[in-house]
């Protein structure tokens, strides 16, 4: 434990004793007094007082008859149900072809391999079912091994190498020396279901020794007498105490837990393979050593709750929840032992900012140690009643070995594809060449490689900010440099010409005169008309008090005259507050006398339905077609209005409570349309378009992004009424009529237009789309540019899954989008 501060009555774990260091302390107790001794017997009898009286009672290790058949272990009836939902699945094949040395003898080699199989009976097991439906283990120690050796022109590929077993039909590995006339290769393949990752290493070690003429010893204790313990075991309390722990660490937590997914509207629609990807990084291997050695905790320990620390801030919670592995192999009798031992234990992470990264680190080393002092309750069992799964998988893989050594000879590992993970999201991570490397598996329908690239990059900054940070609060996930490159991307900084907001259209009106500046209900005008019925309106307003920091209401139905109004209210020097003439009466008073407004822009139409309420508001009223006459100046105001004066008002709807004003100055909406370089959603109209439709209520906000745009940059507004909207077929003719090629909308709308066969000749001539209000599906993105491939696409709202995978897809693809 790397103490000495205790006495008889000490609790070990108190005292430093780590995961690692139990299984230790198991092999060195079982050793001495010959007893069978496990990491459960550690943490119940957890003192050296405690452990004397234990092995003073404890069974001798005792050898056991053999039996034709065998139950298998927990762990391994979980696989065997998995394969048997989707046996042409390979993700429990554990493949491995090795190109050899031409000085190794493969006769030999073949010889000692069949040695290395014939010393671990385990390897030889057939799977079947007995008279119950139970699946059964045959043991067949006499059956000889199959290593044959194949004369081929050349080496067979990759996907005829590496083949689903079928487990009840066939030996559970496959064992092929290959001889090309260029080249030997060794090619094993095991099923999970009689072979881990420990395995491998004790495998290759008899292998190399068998070659070296040495005589192997034949397993003691394997796999079979494993699962006839674990039977003995489950039958008794300690089943029952095993599953009062999990009830009390993970019942009821928020196990809905994945890192951001790429592309949610494609999982399980396309075509999906396993990425395996190696990832180095600039992390220092003596000094998480160090943090480790100083904080009484394993690398295993830290890592984890690395790991759990960043899947808790990417998701945006308090807590992660995902699953780790541990061999399994804490009985010192199965040191040497091949067969499927490892075990898969759900992880918790509470994350409390106000504790220490030295806590968080030591919490998590106690809850590994107790989840795997009562691994005897199986996976399946905590994946059944709380509902972790294993989507999420990380594991401690500790020192990497420089290569596998055959015949004394390194061999160089050649890779080889499954055609699934077993995790959609996992991260390994080893020491190799004195360096910390990530390696990640994950299925390529919910993440990119880009994506995953950034997990790994936020997972090495956690590590480093775990070993140089005291308290949790001040950890970050994102590096310096990335700090730094988030707060640059969307660096719009540019001197924007600095004018009152009226000057927009006035300005447009002097280039452009004869232009259509809008058009609505089969009526247009052009800038020149426009601005000079604009110039009338405000010389009314101005008249009549209307003066800078004035808020005029503008209740109007949808038609050129909310053009002219809102226009005619920025002439005057005031700002406007659209309102529509189906607003309720108590609606309009709240509003009018929250804004303080004391002049309101309306038809006679409108004025005279509601009359009798407008007469108690005591405001001027001004009539928009009384102002438009000649004996009115159509001549420009010219007024002196500050950059930050008010330009507009718009009230939020009141869904949550008291509708609210929210205020925009002139200064903010010329530096919103001005088409600048860095200003791209403006250049998506105006580099690209010459009318753009005009859909949203005049008073939500895009319906200002809908004026203001085009009539700074000349071009011209097609506004459909409500009708129109409402009616694809009536849209449809309105849009060809009138030529638009530039929208904005939210994605829902255009999903329903598209479908319409009648529909798709509109959307063949947008030539830009602005997308807001909603995420933006991939789904809806694909449609698109399957109809019209040119199609440049502004995202303006998020970020959501859909719309970061919408973006992801389509930067992927091409380059014409805006985000």
């Amino acid at each position: 434990m790397g103490t000495r501060e205790f006495g008889i009555t000490t609790e070990l774990t108190s005292a430093g004793l780590t995961s690692i260091g139990a299984i230790r302390l198991n092999v060195v107790l079982s050793t001495a007094f010959n007893k069978v001794i496990q990491t459960r017997d550690l943490m119940e009898f957890d003192t050296v007082e405690k452990l004397e009286k234990f092995l003073a009672d404890a069974e001798e290790i005792q050898t056991y008859k053999q039996q034709v058949d065998y139950p298998l272990s927990r762990t391994q009836q979980d696989i065997f149900v998995e394969y048997d939902a989707a046996p042409d699945d390979t993700t429990y094949n554990l493949p491995i072809l090795l190109p050899l040395d031409s000085s190794i003898d493969i006769a030999r080699l073949q010889r000692a391999i069949k040695a290395a199989i014939d010393a671990h009976p385990y390897l030889k097991a057939t799977l079947s079912f007995n008279e119950m439906g139970e699946v059964r283990a045959r043991r067949q120690d006499d059956l000889p091994a199959e290593v044959p050796i194949k004369n081929v022109d050349k080496m067979p590929a990759p996907a005829e190498l590496v083949r689903p077993f079928k487990l009840t039909e066939e030996p559970l590995y496959r064992a092929v020396i290959f001889s090309t006339p260029e080249k030997n290769y060794l090619f094993l393949d095991f099923h999970h279901i009689v072979y881990d990752g420990s395995s491998e290493d004790i495998f290759f070690d008899d292998v190399n020794a068998a070659y070296d003429g040495k005589i192997l010893s034949k397993e003691n204790y394997t796999g079979f007498e494993v699962a006839l313990d674990e039977l003995k075991v489950r039958s008794s309390d300690k089943l029952t105490a095993a599953k009062n722990y999990f009830d009390a660490t993970f019942a009821d937590i928020d196990v809905e837990i994945l890192p951001h997914v790429d592309f949610a509207e494609n999982i399980g629609k396309k075509d999906s393979v396993v990425a395996f990807e190696r990832h180095q990084t600039a992390l220092d291997v003596d000094a998480v050593k160090n943090f480790c050695a100083k904080n009484s905790c394993t690398l295993n320990t830290f890592f984890l709750a690395m790991f759990g620390y960043f899947l808790a801030k990417e998701t945006h919670r308090a807590e992660a929840a995902f699953t780790t592995i541990y061999h399994g192999r804490n009985d010192s009798r199965l040191a040497r032992s091949v067969g499927m031992f490892v075990k898969t234990l759900p992880v918790n992470i509470q994350i409390d900012d106000k504790s220490t990264v030295s806590q968080c680190v030591t919490g998590v080393g106690k809850q590994l140690l107790a989840s795997m002092t009562n691994d005897i309750y199986s996976f399946a069992e905590i994946s059944r009643d709380y509902g972790i799964g294993a989507d999420v998988m990380f594991a401690y893989q500790g020192e990497d070995s420089e290569a596998v050594k055959v015949a004394g000879e390194v061999a160089k590992e050649m890779p080889l594809e499954l055609n699934k993970a077993k995790s959609l999201f996992g991260v390994d991570i080893f020491i190799e060449g004195g360096e910390f490397c990530f390696d990640t598996e994950y299925q390529t329908d919910y993440y990119s490689a880009a994506t995953v690239k950034n997990f790994v990059e936020c997972l090495a900054q956690v590590a480093r900010e775990f070993l140089t940070r005291e308290n949790l609060s001040d950890v970050n996930i994102t590096s310096a440099d990335e700090l730094e490159k988030l707060q640059s991307l969307h660096d719009t900084a540019w001197e924007v010409l600095e004018r009152p907001a009226y000057r927009l259209l006035q300005d447009s009106a002097e280039k452009f005169p004869e232009r259509i500046a809008a058009i609505a209900n089969g009526k247009s005008l052009t800038y020149r008309e426009l601005n000079a019925a604009a110039n009338r309106l405000g010389h009314v307003l101005k008249d009549n008090g209307v003066g800078v920091e004035k808020i005029v209401g503008v209740m109007l139905n949808r038609g050129l005259e909310v053009y002219i109004a809102r226009q005619g209210v920025l002439k005057s020097g005031g700002a406007f507050l659209p309102m529509t003439p189906d607003y309720p009466d108590e609606r309009v008073k709240f509003i009018v006398e929250d804004a303080k407004v004391n002049h309101l822009v309306t038809t006679r139409d409108i004025y005279e339905r509601r009359k009798e309420f407008f007469d108690t508001l005591g405001i001027f009223i001004c009539l928009v077609e009384e102002t438009q006459t000649e004996k009115i100046s159509a001549e420009n105001l010219n007024v002196t209005v500050p950059r930050d004066a008010l330009a507009y008002c718009i009230y939020t709807s009141g869904s949550t409570g008291k509708p609210k004003g929210v205020m925009l100055t002139n200064h903010n909406l010329v530096n919103f349309v001005d088409a600048n370089p860095k200003n791209h959603e403006i250049l998506g109209y105006t580099e690209r378009g010459k009318v753009s439709l005009a859909l949203a209520a005049i008073t939500f906000d895009v319906s200002i992004m809908e004026e203001f745009i085009p009539l700074a940059h000349g071009l011209t507004i097609c506004m459909a009424n409500e009708e129109e909207i409402h009616n694809p077929l009536m849209l449809k003719e309105l849009c060809e009529k009138n030529g638009v090629d530039v929208m904005s909308c939210t994605p829902s709308y255009l999903a329903n237009l598209i479908d319409l066969p009648e529909f798709e000749s509109v959307v063949k001539r947008i030539k830009s789309v602005d997308f807001g209000a909603e995420a933006f599906p991939a789904a809806l993105f694909t449609k698109l540019r399957a109809v019209n491939p040119e199609i440049y696409i502004m995202n303006g709202y998020g970020p959501t899954e859909a719309t970061i995978s919408c973006t992801m897809k389509a930067i992927e693809s091409a380059e014409n989008i805006t985000i």
